[in-house]
């Protein structure tokens, strides 16, 4: 291990976790500014004082003499706090849901972990309402959720595709996407990114070759009578992570259409941002009955943390069965699900943030036309990715320059080799809802300017 460690770092490529800074963000995902924003946290607060007490008075805590001690603890002013928390809303929400009968579900919520796999009673009423809820707005006939988008990413692929069937992936799709083909089966291939000519040609080669051989596992003319035909599914994301372009979507799902392929779209960075309210770029195109499957993630534009795989409720009820990485892993802290849940509320309502988000990217990349030397072109000025890439060839001249925006108060992370491949290194620029123009950070790059301070090649 320290051996290759030490590769690493001879290769400025070594990796590490850094406390927080008082840059400027240009670097996170927390697109619409909700992780770090005050509204999702305090409506996060509310609910869960809500839940709290609800299994305080379960738990009997509220009896007898325990009460009085947590009065003491009002008096050092936690308590009120939460009360005034309380009274905002929470509890009347509570006691509302008490009313109409559903007082059995509520102490069934009122749980701080999910204390086993979902299987095992890890299960409860706020994560069926979640997926219920996430399914319909998405438009989709239902959604399973997952702690993390990596786990629902690699558990969906390795679990759907079987031996036998194919895996037709954009070379430039996510390492969870890489994941869960490792762990399939399947025979795989990539095609050229973006390019819907080589997805048919590389699929129907394949296609061909399957159908030659004569192995059982394998299927086509020559199999045995009876062996099902092999099934085809093809990985895209619909804005992808590194460059922040967009997947032809509408060209791909064609494509998958007329020759009975599975077309899975990983809407990890579209989530929050493309659609009339964050559905996705699946609705804002309207293609949700092309898509086998989709992922949608909650740790960029939602501000939370987990994924939801979104499909038909065939697909759901076979991940239940057969998907390893939801079988055997311990159900989501409910703290995590509140926050989901007050996520939608708050993402549902930010159309105005998506506007001003967009707004950003149009004076972002017009301002780095004039310094923009790529052989293809720039970075599309109008559109619902928050993602800009400045490209800096060599792990070291593209450290050099992060540093350089972190000393006038700029935070954008470098994204260095073996992320990307070598000659691809650059500044990944997020850019965020609650920030101004970005006029600072375009005056220390040089945007606009004839000589920039980097090269862009």
């Amino acid at each position: 291990m320290r051996a290759r460690l030490e590769e690493r770092r001879q290769a400025n490529a070594l990796r590490d976790v850094l406390p927080p800074t008082p840059l400027i963000d240009f670097s996170s995902n927390d697109y619409l500014g909700l992780a770090r924003g005050g509204e999702l946290a305090a409506r996060v607060a509310e609910r869960l004082y809500g839940l709290s007490m609800v299994g305080a008075a379960q738990a009997g805590v509220l009896r007898g003499g325990a009460e009085a001690g947590l009065h003491a603890q009002a008096r050092a002013g936690a308590e009120a706090h939460l009360h005034a928390q309380a009274r905002a809303g929470a509890e009347a929400h509570l006691h509302a849901q008490a009313r109409t009968g559903d007082e059995a579900g509520l102490h069934a919520q009122a749980r701080a972990g999910a204390g086993a796999s979902r299987l095992l009673g890890g299960n409860f009423p706020l994560l069926e309402e979640l997926e219920a809820h996430a399914a319909a707005f998405h438009h989709s006939e239902a959604g399973l959720f997952f702690t993390s988008g990596y786990a629902a990413q690699s558990g969906l692929i390795s679990t759907v595709a079987a031996r036998g069937d194919i895996l037709l992936y954009d070379a430039l799709v996510h390492a969870s996407a890489h994941e869960g083909m490792r762990l399939s089966p399947a025979a795989r291939y990539p095609f050229a990114h973006n390019q819907v000519a080589d997805l048919t040609a590389v699929g129907e080669s394949a296609v061909q070759r399957a159908a030659q051989k004569g192995a059982a596992e394998l299927t086509g003319a020559s199999a045995p009578s009876g062996t099902p035909a092999p099934q085809v599914f093809v990985l895209v994301e619909s804005i992808y992570s590194m460059d922040g372009d967009l997947a032809p979507l509408a060209e791909i799902a064609a494509a998958c259409s007329q020759r009975g392929w599975h077309l899975l779209v990983d809407e990890a960075h579209a989530g929050g941002l493309a659609g009339p309210h964050g559905e996705g770029l699946v609705v804002e195109l309207g293609l949700e009955a092309q898509v086998f499957a989709r992922l949608i993630t909650y740790g960029k534009a939602f501000g939370a943390a987990g994924g939801m795989v979104l499909g038909s409720a065939l697909l759901r009820q076979y991940l239940i069965n057969y998907c390893r990485a939801f079988i055997y892993s311990t159900g989501p802290l409910v703290a995590q699900v509140v926050t989901v849940q007050e996520a939608y509320r708050l993402v549902t309502a930010a159309d105005a943030a998506r506007r001003h988000l967009r707004a950003l990217r149009r004076a972002l990349v017009d301002g780095l036309a004039p310094c923009w030397h790529l052989p293809g072109a720039p970075p599309e000025r109008d559109s619902p990715s928050a993602i800009v890439p400045l490209y800096c060839p060599g792990n070291e001249a593209v450290l050099r320059l992060s540093a350089r925006l972190a000393s006038a108060g700029y935070d954008v992370k470098p994204v260095r080799a073996p992320s990307v491949p070598v000659g691809q290194e650059r500044l990944r620029c997020c850019l965020h809802a609650d920030q101004p123009e970005p006029d600072g950070l375009l005056g220390v790059l040089g945007g606009g300017v004839k000589a920039p301070p980097f090269k862009l090649q």
